[in-house]
């Protein structure tokens, strides 16, 4: 038995060797794969983190080159995808340059695809950064229109104290002037701050709409499912949106004034205290939706418009050319929905609701109809755009909207 041990002893010796020479090589090939790892992360790092930092130059040039290149760091399953995404976005709430703007988009593009749901991800995330935008405009506008009143008031003071020193020559009355001049001094600067502050608010909130409007048209009908974006308190006003689908969205207390969304599907959506005054609309459908206390007034073109079986509750047309509109199927109309409407006799409507249109229609008073919206379920901002728009009609004094006629 001891010499059938030493036979295997001495058989495996070889072997041995060699496993004691190829365990250092493989123990030094490993260490080394993980040391190279280490230091290409390190790299990529290093490089992500340089690139970030040129985004916030002064530089437009490097601004721009970083902008376009932080996209090669957002492929499927890059460990830096999410968070260069989240960069991106928030850069574009500062930045003012539209090549740059064009850039960025170019990057966040590349993240389509990276998630589930991941197209409205992007455009709801940038819709959170224009809400907030949405939410500072009133108080900016307010203090700066206050700091505007409040010169009125020093000026009308300076001037009458001025004409109190001419006449009496006072020392004290040319103190308390000097005093006033000092104080609309003063006035005049904040003014000025403020009035910068509410431009460059309304800049920030121009160009995320404009982001926001470039990739929804770059977001192809047909390639991706419907979005079921959620619009609340978001102004996308001048925003150029065309053959998208955004079906199933839920669009509330938010304006798409001026702007042009041709061929574009609001099919089974909720539509809620919005305005879509100034816009286009050809081609649109506005199919199974919940409509409620919104304006489509001045509306250039309704044409090929469908409301097919959507549900109306105080919806109103003043000034807007409904020819061609599709009105058959929906519930909840009245005729003074249609009240400074042009060319309700072109548009498509039920027969019953037809026949009684061109009964109640010619009747209704501006009287009436402006009683009705005071008593309707609009916001009071929204009375006061819709009277405006009345106002508006009858200083243009367009023969063919006050009041229809058969």
């Amino acid at each position: 038995m001891l010499e059938k041990k030493r036979g295997f002893a001495e058989s495996i010796k070889p072997y041995n060797a060699i496993i004691s020479i190829f365990i250092p090589l493989i123990t030094a090939i490993i260490m080394g794969y993980f040391q190279l790892g280490e230091y290409v992360r390190k790299s990529s790092d290093a490089n992500f983190r340089s690139v970030v930092e040129k985004l916030s130059s002064g530089d437009e040039a490097q601004r721009l080159a970083a902008a376009s290149s932080i996209g090669t760091f957002i492929k499927k399953g890059g460990e830096y995808s999410d968070e260069a995404a989240v960069i991106l976005m928030n850069r574009l709430s500062i930045e003012l340059d539209y090549n740059v703007l064009n850039a960025i988009i170019g990057s966040l593009e590349k993240t389509r695809g990276l998630k589930k749901a991941g197209d409205e991800k992007i455009i709801n995330d940038l819709l959170a950064i224009e809400r907030n935008f949405f939410i500072q405009e009133y108080p900016l506008k307010e203090w700066r229109d206050g700091a505007g009143k409040y010169i009125k008031n020093i000026e009308q003071s300076a001037l009458n104290q001025e004409n109190l020193y001419k006449k009496y020559k006072s020392e004290v009355d040319k103190v308390t002037l000097d005093g006033l001049k000092k104080e609309m001094g003063l006035a005049w600067e904040d003014y000025y701050k403020r009035d910068k502050n509410y431009v460059e608010l309304k800049m920030h909130d121009q160009v995320v709409t404009d982001a926001i409007s470039i990739l929804l048209r770059k977001m192809k009908y047909g390639e991706i499912k419907p979005l079921e974006l959620q619009f609340y308190q978001n102004s996308l006003n001048n925003a150029i949106i065309a053959d998208m689908d955004l079906s199933k969205s839920t669009i509330k207390r938010s304006a798409f004034s001026a702007s042009s969304m041709l061929e574009t599907k609001f099919n089974s959506s909720h539509i809620i205290h919005t305005v879509f005054t100034f816009s286009n609309l050809t081609k649109s459908s506005f199919v199974d939706c919940t409509i409620i206390a919104s304006l489509f007034d001045q509306i250039s073109s309704l044409r090929g418009v469908s409301f097919f079986g959507s549900e109306f509750k105080d919806v109103f047309f003043a000034g807007s050319d409904i020819t061609g509109a599709n009105f058959k199927g929906t519930r909840g109309l009245e005729p003074i929905y249609f009240y400074a409407a042009k060319h309700p006799e072109k548009a498509e409507f039920d027969a019953e609701f037809k026949q009684k249109l061109d009964e109640e229609l010619p009747k209704i008073t501006e009287e009436e109809f402006i009683k009705y919206v005071d008593s309707s379920e609009l916001s009071e901002s929204r009375r006061k755009d819709l009277l405006l728009t009345l106002d508006e009609l009858k200083d243009k004094r367009v023969k063919d909207v006050l009041p229809y006629k058969k």
